[in-house]
């Protein structure tokens, strides 16, 4: 429960004096930027006024239920005052004279208003209520950014139950009338079809197109992402390239982060610029984008364009992995478990990173942790667990996960049950996937004749690629 405010004065500037608690602790806060908080003091439900009004600054105070007044100011406000951050001058005004009509000077504001008896949690749903009640106003003027802050409204549950179908009439509103934002935002339901919205690809894509022509970041790089992945529009990465650009000129993040993706690996008609994608990677990580601070990570780990830098990759890597980035946590995780190169190793973080990151799908952390599980690595020993855990590696295709996963069902080591016709199954196919360590096991498989037929030509061959590949059994079987 929010603690009692004793008493709060309303400034001209906007702002509130409010005393708090027992001690009467003054707290100066900001009123909503939509209302400032000169029209706060006209809404809500008997709210007591002091005002002080005229040269005199003389007293006036009065219990009143403010709603149907404050429909009234609305009202009689000319219409491109309900556009957002212009209105509280107007309103207030026009309230002021409701409020008080024998004052001789129309034009002069109160210079203060003090409440009695309200929290703050009191005052934040007054200016919701306000807001939206000027908002439904504007609406039926036909004001294009109501119509859009209408639609933000249902899109996000904002002070009316989350409705996305009702969301797209008003973004639908707005757009007719030139609006792109809500073009945009149209654009997104209509690609997705969230939620009861009947998806519209072809239609997304023009809204996007039109809105990004206009010079709207978001559209921009909406447009570039549904051309590079080729949503509802043939894929054309080197156009793409040129909206993500215009997006990026603009600040944004995203597109800064794909657009260096594209010019690191100069795909499809895309000129490789290494030297830009990395620049553009740092530019968006440091102002807080995820996939860029990965994206940074990874080529300060490699040493792209950059010089190798372990122990800075890894506060990269920190920083995307703390906004739920599973790679950035798995690769988190490598270096702190071999506390490589300037990088303090830490083996409980690392485990408790790659479990987090393997819940949640990542391949690479699947085999990792099924890893510290099958050598007991901070976690107890346990390879019916670790077999898991390569399991779910391998059926997104990792070649290591299948050949450890191989080991255990030929052995059946300690709780796994055996299974050599599954063992020799995932030793050939990451062998023919390059992996060095099964093309040694299928080699010897053959040469056994476990389960396969005894083919010692085939296995030689078999060896022969291991032993390409720096396997130094291999190297000795041959």
């Amino acid at each position: 429960m929010a603690t009692p405010v004793q008493h709060g004065t309303l400034l001209p500037n906007g702002r509130l004096n409010l005393e708090v608690g027992p001690e009467k602790k003054i707290i100066n806060v900001k009123v909503h930027n939509w209302f400032v908080g000169s029209i706060l003091s006209l809404f809500g439900k008997a709210i007591k006024l002091h005002v002080k009004v005229g040269p005199q600054g003389n007293d006036k105070s009065f219990f009143v239920n403010k709603r149907s007044l404050a429909i009234r100011a609305l009202e009689s406000a000319p219409p491109d005052a309900c556009k957002m951050g212009n209105i509280s001058k107007a309103v207030c005004n026009k309230a002021i004279n409701v409020l008080f009509p024998d004052r001789t000077n129309k034009k002069q504001p109160f210079s203060s208003c003090k409440f009695s008896s309200i929290d703050i949690m009191r005052l934040a749903t007054i200016v919701q209520e306000t807001q939206f009640a000027a908002n439904e106003l504007a609406v039926k003027q036909g004001n294009s950014e109501a119509q859009y802050a209408t639609g933000l409204a249902y899109q996000y549950g904002k002070g009316v139950p989350k409705d996305l179908e009702k969301a797209r009439e008003y973004y639908e509103k707005a757009a007719k009338q030139g609006h792109d934002q809500a073009k945009n935002n149209l654009g997104r339901l209509l690609e997705n079809g969230w939620e009861g919205v009947e998806p519209n690809q072809t239609r997304a894509v023009e809204l996007y197109k039109d809105a990004a022509d206009k010079g709207n970041m978001d559209a921009q790089f909406n447009y570039g992402y549904v051309l590079t992945c080729g949503i509802g529009v043939e894929k054309n990465l080197a156009e793409a390239a040129k909206y993500y650009e215009k997006a990026a000129k603009q600040g944004h993040g995203q597109a800064k982060n794909n657009l260096g993706r594209l010019l690191e690996n100069g795909r499809e008609g895309v000129e490789p610029n290494q030297a830009r994608a990395v620049e553009l990677y740092k530019d968006a990580a440091d102002t807080g984008n995820m996939g860029a601070q990965f994206n940074y990570g990874y080529v300060l780990s490699c040493g792209i364009v950059v010089q190798k830098n372990l122990a800075e990759a890894a506060k990269y890597y920190e920083k995307a992995a703390k906004q739920g980035h599973d790679q950035a946590k798995n690769n988190l995780g490598r270096l702190l478990e071999n506390g490589w190169e300037g990088v303090e190793p830490n083996l409980p973080r690392a485990v408790e990173l790659f479990k987090d990151a393997a819940d949640t799908g990542n391949m690479g952390a699947q085999f990792n942790y099924g890893y510290v599980l099958s050598c007991g690595i901070v976690v107890q020993k346990n390879l019916a667990e670790a077999a898991k855990y390569y399991e779910k590696a391998a059926k997104q295709g990792h070649g290591q996960a299948k050949n450890n996963l191989g080991r255990l069902l030929e052995k059946g080591w300690v709780g796994v049950e055996p299974n050599l016709p599954r063992a020799v199954e995932l030793y050939k196919d990451a062998a023919d996937t390059g992996n060095m360590d099964a093309q040694f096991n299928y080699g010897y498989v053959l040469a056994c004749g476990i389960v396969v037929q005894k083919n010692l030509a085939e296995a030689a061959n078999y060896y022969e690629k291991a032993e390409k590949q720096g396997h130094d059994q291999a190297k000795k079987t041959i």
